[in-house]
């Protein structure tokens, strides 16, 4: 295995420390279908209003993996406000942003969903180790090694980061907060950009 991190899989651990690390992944991904319903509330803003809201879930809901929904939202978006949104910088500007962010968010979603929980060691200064537990990729899959080999150049960094990039309670809690953050902000965009197009209907 390339770059194996000192950890060490979960023998006899108590409850009661697992607790913390457990109840932050759990709320972090449940915090996740914000995300999904805030998406999915903007691919609603930009559809014709003789499109059903049934016809949304069914669009939205169809593939399962996230990146496919993002990208149909966004393709969607170039159909149906193409020119208009180039005409209005700060609606594709917040759009560009709150892509990007929804694609860093679902990795992190995807860390949470399949990453173990481990025993992480570190050394001290006075060298003795300090054992705590955190949330791994899960190292023992065999494809994170073949996808590692084949990829290249920003890929390549990328996977190789998560060696020994654990997520430790605290790191976790972030992200749940960046979900409900990003949450908010879709939400607000699909207002901002109904109220865009109540506008320029009326003109």
């Amino acid at each position: 295995m390339v770059g194996d991190p000192p950890y060490e899989a979960l023998a006899k651990v108590e409850a009661s420390d697992l607790q913390p690390l457990q109840a932050a992944v759990g709320r972090g991904i449940l915090i996740w279908q914000q995300v999904e319903s805030g998406l999915l509330d903007v691919l609603r803003s930009m559809l014709p209003a003789n499109v059903s809201n049934d016809t949304a879930k069914v669009i939205f809901f169809t593939p399962r993996d996230f990146s496919l929904k993002l990208e149909i939202v966004h393709r969607i978006i170039r159909v149906e406000f193409g020119e208009d949104l180039d005409n209005n910088s700060a609606l594709r500007q917040k759009w560009t942003s709150l892509r990007k962010r929804a694609i860093r968010a679902s990795e992190d979603r995807n860390s949470l969903a399949h990453f173990q929980i481990a025993h992480v060691t570190d050394l001290s200064d006075g060298g003795i180790k300090e054992t705590r537990l955190a949330v791994l990729p899960n190292f023992e899959d065999i494809t994170f090694d073949l996808a590692l080999e084949r990829a290249t150049g920003k890929d390549r960094k990328k996977l190789a980061s998560k060696i020994g990039g654990e997520l430790d309670t605290d790191a976790i809690t972030a992200i749940a907060q960046e979900f409900s953050q990003l949450a908010a902000e879709l939400r607000q965009f699909a207002s901002d950009v109904r109220t865009y197009a109540s506008a320029t209907s009326a003109l």
